[in-house]
């Protein structure tokens, strides 16, 4: 009631503005998590890589000496 006391026109305008932000909202929330899971795949991938040069490091300087 008293979001449809603030807006303009009836409540059922509201309620249906209201079901969109909501929607909008979910979204939003999907692809944030979604982005959130990529970047820390990748932070993990690079991390990876790094550990394998430092391995590989370590192994060039116990072979050559």
């Amino acid at each position: 009631a008293l979001l449809a006391s603030a807006l303009p026109g009836d409540a059922d305008s509201a309620l249906a503005l209201l079901l969109e932000l909501s929607v909008l909202a979910a979204f939003y929330r999907e692809r944030t998590r979604a982005a959130e899971q990529m970047q820390a795949s990748l932070l993990a991938e690079e991390a990876a890589a790094g550990a394998g040069q430092e391995q590989a490091k370590a192994r060039g300087r116990t072979h050559s000496g």
